[in-house]
């Protein structure tokens, strides 16, 4: 099998300006460019841009999938983590779930990337184009203090059964398309998530995160 790799990325609250534009082509010279999106597909080479820098300088979420493992997230954040550091390193894997702060402010970069090789996931993505359109409502969750997402994150980056389970948040008997379309990036067993959901109260329930927080 041939290697293929994709390269998204997405602006959501507002189109780049002329100076954002400048910095984001000379990241590649063979990608399609505009005010709202980056793309570049490879079918031999890598991607030698920035990607950090490209979301702290205008867009807000990008995908790296390539068919040999990698399969990357990572989502701009202009406030900040949607809880407590205390509380988000209980969901962070060293290296796979990851908190990058800005220097100054609030804002930051949430980066998810399992370990992973070519052996690691068994399906391709055909529709891999549209993919990061569809993961995109994950970053308002989020923004506005949803946890699914990183119990997502936590669930396919943990590798070591001994680990201690984070909280679990409310509301994973029942996902939106965005957070479904992120467990099948990652290949979640719905056994792992059924069970998950049968501790999980319904959105707008409390859960054992809010006696978590108190602690």
């Amino acid at each position: 099998m041939s290697e293929y790799q994709f390269i998204h990325f997405l602006a959501i609250d507002k189109p780049l300006n002329d100076k954002q534009l400048a910095f984001m082509r000379r990241q590649s010279t063979r990608a399609e460019i505009t005010e709202w999106e980056f793309t570049n597909e490879y079918s031999f080479g890598d991607f030698h841009g920035n990607a950090k820098e490209m979301l702290r300088r205008g867009f807000d979420i990008h995908l790296h999938y390539a068919n040999f493992g990698i399969r990357r997230l990572m989502i701009r954040l202009p406030n900040g983590l949607p809880c407590d550091r205390r509380i988000f390193n209980k969901f962070r894997v060293e290296d796979c779930v990851e908190w990058m702060a800005d220097k100054k402010g609030k804002g930051g970069i949430l980066d998810i990337e399992p370990e992973a090789d070519a052996g690691t996931y068994d399906e391709e993505f055909y529709d891999i184009d549209s993919l990061l359109d569809t993961l995109t409502p994950i970053r308002n969750l989020l923004i506005n203090g949803d946890l699914r997402p990183l119990y997502i994150a936590w669930l396919a980056c943990n590798y070591d059964e001994e680990s201690m389970e984070p909280p679990v948040p409310s509301g994973l008997g029942k996902l939106p398309r965005a957070l479904k379309a992120m467990a099948d990036l990652y290949e979640l067993s719905n056994k792992f998530l059924a069970a998950a959901a049968k501790r999980s109260p319904p959105l707008g329930k409390a859960s054992d995160m809010d006696d978590t927080i108190k602690k």
